[in-house]
């Protein structure tokens, strides 16, 4: 066998090690990654990703499961939704259980769905650990669909690396291959799509009980200010920006029959989806030209 028809064949095999690895699509309204078990600081936590398909409305985040109660804090949420082509569709902000909370813990954020189109969540989550907090990283769900997959644009397998040498891409097609890009994959809010940088996006991470209380405090007066944060989309040059991501800090909580938002009003999927397009509304008339 010559060296190209090697290539060919190896290529081969790893498309379909991908394509099995991210095809598993579902007409389902929820879907949970496979569960990891922690115990820290006492708390025997059970823990994946999360996400709920609630009609033209996805549901992603991460939940807990664990036996009695914890205190203010001591859970933390980054819930992140993926497109399935990989791109990443919205990434929300951390949201740490604002009071005590007993045999689970289910937080994450609102989006928009579009009809045809797959999503995914792999999401964050953090457990105080006494003196900071342990941060782990949730397994992928498999993908919220009506329709069956048809296609895989090949070129995701691609580990490509610009000027810099700075890895660009596909977050969760790389890390199949136990690859971190520094840029990553997005569609920011003008619909450009570009990548935004790992460092802007995971490095904001409290450390303590106050840093994670005066994160939260800061998300909530953003919150009632209509505001949020951003971090640029860049071409995969990593310096030229081509649009802008938002960093949502329209996530909610989960508790008994209604969800929360991080003011701890009760609200429904359809007010959050509208909040956060009034917010985006007023942030492209006064920063886009």
């Amino acid at each position: 066998m010559n060296q190209h028809a090697k290539l060919h064949r190896f290529a081969s095999i790893i498309l379909s090690i991908v394509l099995l690895a991210t095809s598993l699509s579902f007409s389902a309204f929820a879907a949970d990654s496979g569960t990891d078990q922690a115990t820290v600081y006492g708390h025997t936590y059970t823990y994946c990703s999360s996400i709920d398909n609630l009609y033209t409305i996805l549901f992603g985040g991460a939940k807990a499961t664990f036996s009695g109660s914890v205190s203010t804090g001591y859970i933390g949420v980054l819930g992140v939704i993926y497109k399935q082509n990989g791109s990443l569709h919205k990434k929300f902000s951390w949201v740490f259980n604002s009071k005590t909370v007993t045999g689970s813990y289910k937080t994450g954020g609102f989006v928009a769905g579009s009809p045809g189109t797959y999503y995914n969540a792999r999401s964050d989550i953090a457990f105080y650990n006494g003196n900071g907090y342990d941060y782990r990283t949730c397994k992928r769900t498999p993908n919220i669909t009506v329709q069956s997959l048809t296609s895989f644009p090949v070129k995701l397998l691609l580990q490509k690396r610009n000027q810099n040498n700075e890895i660009y891409g596909s977050e969760p097609f790389l890390n199949l291959f136990g690859i971190e890009p520094d840029l990553i994959s997005a569609v920011g809010i003008n619909g450009r799509v570009g990548y935004v940088r790992s460092s802007d996006l995971y490095g904001d991470k409290p450390s303590n009980l106050e840093e994670a209380m005066a994160y939260m405090a800061r998300q909530r007066s953003m919150y009632e200010a209509g505001k949020f944060d951003t971090v640029p989309v860049y071409d995969e040059d990593g310096v030229t920006v081509v649009d802008t991501f938002m960093i949502s800090n329209c996530g909610v909580t989960l508790v008994a029959d209604h969800y929360e938002d991080i003011c701890g009003n009760i609200v429904t999927p359809e007010e959050m989806v509208e909040k956060e397009a009034e917010m985006i509304e007023r942030y492209l008339e006064k920063n886009e030209p």
